[in-house]
């Protein structure tokens, strides 16, 4: 800038010209909140520039001196973690930086089953690191840990029981948010076997069965030890005497599981 100094001397005037040289360009800026409202107060002596990350909208992103601009800012796509960024202010050759840090969100997390014939899967939505905190031992995922929105394929053992369906809970957590979810697998399809060992009056009857079974009929010439149970087991059968010495005799043995039927010939 340019400055003008007159002296006077008994109707003599002089004229001096002052030129002092631009400033050193300066510029600062601090972030404050107020009810939820966060603003930057610039302070700078001349034109300023302002950039910030593609998260973070400024209410002005260039000025001229001082001034307040606020700041708005996208929602945190993870719950995990609070993430930060920075907003470059330039003024000619003087820079300041602020940094920025916006909090988590809060965690969102659903889990849904979405099952086809031949098909059951796991729908899971997040906003952020996932993990399967306990599931039942009969049930064996696709994944057990992710980031964001998933679909996890679930496979299950086979069910040892004809009788009853089973349920299992499928614990998953995302930050501070859990969700359960409830598995039914079906009773399996009944299945009886049933073979026999020994020869003379005493047979060893060995059955296979995923259920309870008994015994639906038998010749009355042979006597077992017990006529029903659960599951494998075995049983011990005695055959009185053939009464006939002119040939032997054949009978069947019928032996039932929730629907399965098994013939064992004696």
């Amino acid at each position: 800038r340019t400055g003008e100094m007159i002296f006077f001397c008994n109707g003599a005037r002089k004229t001096l010209r002052v030129t002092q040289e631009a400033a050193e360009p300066a510029i600062t800026a601090e972030t404050t909140s107020d009810n939820g409202v966060r603003t930057i107060t610039v302070k700078a002596n001349g034109s300023w520039t302002a950039e910030a990350p593609h998260w973070i909208t400024l209410s002005a992103a260039a000025g001229q001196g001082d001034a307040v601009i606020t700041m708005s800012m996208k929602p945190n796509p993870s719950c995990n973690a609070a993430r930060t960024g920075q907003v470059e202010f330039t003024r000619g050759t003087a820079q300041h930086t602020v940094q920025i840090t916006q909090a988590a969100a809060e965690p969102i997390l659903s889990v849904k089953e979405t099952s086809v014939p031949g098909s059951r899967k796991a729908s899971v939505t997040a906003n952020g690191l996932w993990v399967v905190e306990s599931r039942p031992d009969w049930v064996t995922l696709s994944a057990v840990s992710g980031v964001g929105n998933a679909e996890i394929a679930m496979s299950f053992s086979e069910n040892p029981s004809s009788e009853a369906a089973r349920t299992g809970e499928v614990v998953f957590t995302c930050g501070t948010a859990r969700k359960t979810l409830s598995v039914t697998q079906a009773a399996a399809e009944p299945v009886i076997q049933v073979s026999a060992a020994g020869t003379g009056r005493s047979r060893t009857i060995s059955i296979t069965a995923n259920g309870h079974w008994y015994l639906e009929k038998k010749p009355e010439w042979i006597a077992l030890n017990i006529v029903s149970g659960k599951g494998d087991g075995t049983v011990t059968a005695n055959l009185s005497p053939n009464p006939s010495s002119e040939g032997e005799r054949t009978g069947e043995m019928i032996f039932f599981c929730n629907g399965a039927r098994k013939t064992l010939r004696v």
